[in-house]
């Protein structure tokens, strides 16, 4: 059995009102009109005299036409729902929830009276480059977003916050009827909920690059970080990103200074420990001879220095002096901002340790979020990432390694006083971010304790592998 639409309400009044029997799809039957459902025992037809009843229900869509759907009923129960459209909305089948006999449940009823969106055919789809508007499954126009990963990445964050974009403004504006699959369209335009084509648009389609969207993803991430940071945690991630970019340069110099004076003096290299002490001998004198002198001891073998190249060494040895000079005012301003920020996590760690606790985090509100087990591996992506990849060994700690009570542990100690000492900084980080009590001193106590105990099972278990 189907339902139809007429192209008018006045043309179907006239069978509702029960002047003349009403005919659909074969079927006869006279219609009685009882509040909004009609109903009409079905007298001829396809179907018997004494078989199934079927109620119509009228409802009129924003364009005027007055539609039907049936609702197909007999004794035992609802046997199926059958609408205007050109599918049924229910697929026929008995419903044990519907009463037996008399009129079809109210459930059934609205099935029947959702059928305004099976006539619609235009619909609207918003993909992460643009906006298309199809009609029966034929794209008709599109809205693409500029080409630059800045703008999608805007949109992306828009469409996630329920915002109407302007590309979806421009498409809707003098369109009616237009089925939606977002919720979020539906308060913002005179739309209506339905489904839309499955054949999505593809980026090469419109002379566009799939990388953008990477890109983009990328941009909405970051900037949903800065959002959430606050002023002073926007301040500290700057500070403690610059101050690794300045170790990390200064390290490479010092490496190429050690190896390159090693040529000429490899017992004054071996006698200095320090990198930014060497490059200040260097700095400070002229030769090899002067260096030795000033560190009491003979230069030993080596090639002879050419003046041209000990002023080349000379200008190396100044850079990384002066990067050095450098970062001390950086690393005073880093400690005290990381002790204002976050007390609690800067006595128990050390300030730079939480300084780039903090920083990998996106923030201490964010920190203050995270699990010890996270907070443990902070710092250390790049080996986690290894592990699930390249089945390289799951790493133990990130930057909470750089604690002396971590890094100076026995090798077979360092990852249970890492889950230790990162189960501490996650009560300290809520601390910090929420309450603001110190409690620093609880926690340094309880740590030591843990450690201590951690330390007793290592020596014992140290002593019974000897015993073998």
């Amino acid at each position: 059995m189907q339902g139809w639409c007429s192209s008018s309400a006045a043309s179907l009044s006239a069978g509702l009102a029960g002047a003349e029997p009403l005919r659909v799809d074969g079927l006869e039957g006279t219609v009685n009109a009882t509040g909004g459902d009609h109903r009409a025992d079905a007298s001829a037809g396809s179907l018997p005299a004494a078989g199934p009843t079927t109620t119509w229900t009228s409802s009129t869509t924003p364009r005027g036409r007055l539609c039907v759907a049936g609702v197909q009923q007999d004794s035992e129960g609802i046997l199926g729902v059958q609408t205007a459209g050109p599918q049924p909305l229910v697929e026929p089948q008995r419903s044990r929830s519907a009463p037996r006999g008399g009129r079809p449940s109210r459930e059934a009823l609205s099935h029947a009276r959702v059928l305004d969106a099976s006539m619609v055919s235009r619909a609207l789809a918003t993909q992460w480059f643009g906006v298309f508007l199809y009609e029966d499954d034929d794209l008709v126009d599109r809205e693409l977003f500029p080409a630059r990963a800045e703008a999608i990445a805007r949109r992306l964050e828009a469409v996630a916050t329920g915002q109407l974009l302007d590309e979806e403004r421009q498409m809707l504006d003098g369109v009616e009827d237009v089925r939606v699959a977002d919720e979020r369209l539906l308060t913002h335009a005179a739309t209506m909920e339905g489904p839309v084509p499955r054949a999505r648009q593809r980026p090469a389609d419109h002379d566009l690059d799939p990388a953008l969207r990477q890109e983009a993803a990328i941009d909405r991430a970051e900037a949903a970080i800065e959002a959430q940071l606050s002023a002073e945690g926007r301040h500290l991630v700057q500070a403690v990103a610059y101050l690794d970019e300045t170790h990390e340069i200064e390290n490479r110099m010092i490496e190429r200074l050690t190896s390159w004076f090693r040529l000429h003096a490899p017992a004054l290299v071996d006698e200095v420990d320090d990198g930014v002490e060497l490059a200040r001998l260097v700095a400070r004198h002229d030769d090899r001879e002067a260096i030795a002198r000033a560190l009491d001891v003979d230069p030993g073998m080596g090639s002879a220095l050419d003046p041209n190249e000990m002023r080349a060494l000379e200008g190396l040895a100044a850079s990384i002096v002066q990067q050095a000079q450098a970062r001390e005012p950086l690393e005073r301003f880093v400690t005290e901002l990381a002790r204002e920020m976050a007390p609690n996590i800067a006595q128990l760690t050390t300030p730079a340790i939480a300084a780039r606790l903090i920083q990998h985090a996106g923030g201490l509100e964010e920190l203050a979020k995270q699990p010890a087990s996270t907070i443990q591996m902070l710092g250390a992506e790049r080996a986690v990432f290894q592990h699930l990849t390249e089945d390289a060994p799951p790493p133990k700690h990130g930057v909470i390694f750089r604690h002396p009570m971590i890094h100076e542990a026995h090798p077979d100690d360092r990852g249970s006083i890492a889950r230790a000492m990162a189960a501490k900084v996650a009560i300290a980080a809520r601390a910090d971010a929420l309450t603001g009590n110190d409690i620093a001193g609880e926690l340094e106590a309880d740590l030591q304790a843990r450690v201590d105990e951690i330390q007793r099972v290592g020596r014992r278990r140290a002593m019974r592998g000897s015993d073998r």
